[in-house]
């Protein structure tokens, strides 16, 4: 069941570290090349845009990830506590960092830990990962119809607007204003990675940056999609280096914007996570009536 979250089933975890060893020593590399031949400073770098991009765009994003949780267990009858969601978030995010599917299997695991059961759970998970990438290709298609690219970019928007459409109809069956919510929050995240591509640019001076922002932006689902290195470490920053060159933004500054994107939303998240971690205790998550009449496993009664 677990193999299904393997993007390439063949590779081993041993290979997945030394890959992503030598992605992040490329990645590392080619950093170093691009600040070398432009003789980047930091007085080059403009504050703002980081700070829109460290104060907003990345603790929203958990945010809305944490509400993506709630809502799936809404669909199963079920309650999760927003502060145990948001927790689990930031565990997933961290997780993505093995060698494993961490985040997904963390997320799994949180679910059925609220009572849901692990085909209900997977099934959900795949959804909205799903829902995410069609989300991200139809924020890349609005970008590339900005540039020399627009017919591929109205098909490529068109034809996810199609696949949602199909995907809303296949589940039309299981409360459908939680799916449509469910929808709404991955369009939101879409637009959100975005905004944080945005900022990235803005920060280092790049032209034209706001539709080069929503091309950019399918470069997290990339990274995600071609899992053989943790977190799509150097996966990620070489597709927005080539969604970049769609954009008409140069290589470097591209390489550069994105790996900004990273590092910034990544220092973010863990400011974000101290706060949310010694919020306090959070309760053990209720186990509800489904709402089709199913009854799920209650808990023991509490003890004082």
């Amino acid at each position: 069941m677990l193999r299904v979250f393997r993007p390439i089933p063949t590779v081993s975890l041993a290979t997945k570290r030394i890959v992503g060893v030598i992605l992040t020593c490329a990645l590392i590399s080619a950093i170093v090349w691009v600040i070398e031949r432009e003789r980047l400073t930091l007085s080059d770098i403009r504050l703002a845009p980081l700070i829109i991009l460290a104060s907003l765009a990345s603790p929203v994003g958990l945010i809305f990830n944490a509400w993506t949780l709630t809502t799936i267990a809404q669909r199963e009858g079920l309650v999760m506590p927003k502060l145990f969601a948001i927790k689990v978030t930031i565990a997933s995010t961290a997780a993505n960092f093995l060698p494993i599917p961490g985040g997904l299997l963390t997320r799994i695991g949180a679910l059925v830990y609220c009572g849901m059961n692990k085909t209900s759970a997977v099934s959900a998970i795949t959804l909205v990962s799903i829902l995410r990438l069609i989300a991200s290709a139809f924020c890349t298609g609005i970008g590339l119809m900005s540039f020399a690219y627009f017919y591929l970019g109205i098909g490529l928007a068109l034809t996810s607007l199609l696949a949602l459409l199909i995907l809303i109809q296949l589940n039309n069956s299981r409360r459908t204003r939680l799916t449509q919510l469910l929808v709404c929050q991955q369009f939101s995240l879409a637009g959100i990675e975005a905004v944080r591509m945005i900022a990235a640019l803005w920060s280092v001076g790049a032209a034209s940056q706001y539709a080069a922002g929503f091309v950019m932006s399918g470069s997290g689902v990339a990274g995600a999609i071609i899992g053989v290195a943790p977190a799509g470490i150097g996966i990620r920053e070489a597709a927005a280096t080539g969604l970049g060159f769609l954009a008409d933004i140069e290589p470097g500054v591209a390489l550069i914007a994105a790996t900004m994107s990273r590092v910034v939303g990544l220092v973010a998240i863990m400011i974000t996570s101290i706060f949310f971690l010694i919020a306090g205790t959070v309760p053990r998550p209720e186990h509800t009536q489904s709402t089709t009449g199913s009854p799920h496993r209650p808990h023991e009664s509490s003890r004082p």
